[in-house]
């Protein structure tokens, strides 16, 4: 979806340092790229596929991970599928011990296409999520249930597009939105600026945050934000930052407007950089997130905050140099066990397989013990795992692989402890 002439100029740009070459490289490669578990830690795991993609009106392909609701139901986004092709938006009910589906929206192009990011559930039960828009713009849309019956099979939910933005950058349609309890919107778009989507007079006012300016300041937020317990929202981006290998921000709100604060600035070296993800918190305020490259490869991270400043631990760090670090976030169970996934993302293949794993982090005895919960085969357990696992209030972990299953279009997949 981006321009070829953009990304060919920016290789000759004299002043690029090597993670702005790396960054160049990496959209030529692939231009489309774009809680609480309370058990002890898993001495051995089920893995099941709870649903396969056939690629037809349900969708296929999903990129990113689900979302789930108060009601234990999952939400996700297709990249392709669905009546039209361009994606789709999907429910995961279970009923009786069965899991059944129900397709939400289809995307038609002219109401956005090809979402790569998850939808985010509001209070009130609406769906809120951003998907692209024509060649250069993306779109934030809105997923309401249908008033009016319709009889069976259950009716799709309406869409609005709520506002369409500039796209500008890389990751800028990956990444997810997130709202306050007054649902407002809020989220990352143009490659530099993040946002807030305010209802007015029954539609939606636009406000810069703040827009990324590149070294000493972040550059390219990818991923979404996130609210703290203080109201700050907090989040990364790819570059940028002192060394340029990207950051981790925050924006605070006074009466004055949003000021923006730089946490931490990764250096490429044995704490990671260029990070594609976004951050999970634990309830003790300790964020964490991944990398995907660093030296000698991408990594999983802990930020604490002590005596005034933010110290950054490396929890686990993946062989393999540049883009060999996952491309999802984590997930924080209870317990304080981490859990991600590791994606087939260019040369950095996870898993015996090299179709991606899901892996568990657990602390142990001062350091943390790495191990691989599944490790995917491309066949009918899927394969590529994009998206950061869930954790449902049973414990189990749920997920979403680009490809395999019984029909080639990608799973959704459950890990029980």
């Amino acid at each position: 979806m981006h321009g070829e002439t953009h990304w060919q100029a920016a290789i000759f740009h004299a002043s690029w340092s090597p993670a702005d070459i790396a960054v160049t490289l990496l959209f030529l490669m692939s231009p489309v790229m774009f809680l609480t578990l309370t058990a002890q830690p898993a001495q051995a795991q089920t893995f099941n596929v709870i649903y396969n993609f056939t690629g037809s009106n349900d969708g296929a392909q999903p990129w990113a991970g689900l979302t789930l609701d108060t009601a234990g139901n999952l939400y996700g986004t297709t990249e392709y599928g669905g009546h039209y092709g361009y994606g789709s938006v999907f429910r995961l009910s279970n009923r009786g011990g069965a899991w059944n589906i129900l397709a939400l929206h289809s995307f038609g192009g002219d109401d956005g296409a090809n979402p790569y990011s998850r939808v985010r559930v509001a209070a009130d039960g609406s769906l809120y999520g951003m998907a692209q828009y024509g060649m250069e713009d993306v779109a934030i849309f809105r997923l309401r249930p249908t008033s009016t019956a319709c009889g069976p099979p259950p009716c799709p939910w309406n869409e609005t597009v709520l506002y369409v933005g500039t796209n500008d950058g890389p990751g800028e349609d990956a990444g997810d939105v997130t709202t306050d309890a007054g649902d407002d919107i809020y989220g990352v778009m143009g490659g530099y600026n993040a946002y807030e989507l305010t209802p007015s007079y029954g539609g939606w006012t636009y406000t810069n945050l703040h827009s990324f300016q590149g070294p000493p300041d972040g550059r390219w937020p990818w991923a979404g934000m996130i609210f703290d317990a203080q109201a700050n929202l907090d989040g990364t981006t790819f570059q940028g930052g002192t060394h340029n290998w990207g950051t981790v921000f925050r924006l605070t709100h006074s009466e004055n407007g949003w000021s923006e604060q730089v946490l931490y600035s990764f250096r490429g070296t044995s704490d990671g950089g260029l990070p594609m993800s976004g951050l999970t918190m634990d309830a003790s305020g300790n964020f964490y997130g991944t990398t995907t490259s660093g030296n000698p490869g991408g990594a999983v991270f802990e930020l604490t905050y002590s005596n005034g400043g933010w110290t950054l631990t490396p929890l686990h760090q993946f062989a393999g140099g540049l883009y060999s670090g996952p491309d999802a976030g984590v997930v924080v169970d209870a317990a304080g066990n981490v859990y991600g996934t590791k994606s087939c993302y260019l040369t950095g293949c996870g898993g015996t397989n090299g179709y991606g794993l899901v892996f568990g982090l657990t602390p142990t005895n001062g350091g943390w013990a790495y191990r691989s919960l599944h490790d995917f085969s491309g066949g009918s357990d899927g394969g590529d795992p994009h998206g950061a696992p869930v954790l449902g209030a049973n414990g189990h972990l749920y997920g979403t692989t680009n490809t395999g299953g019984a029909y080639g279009s990608g799973v959704v997949w459950e890990i029980t402890p």
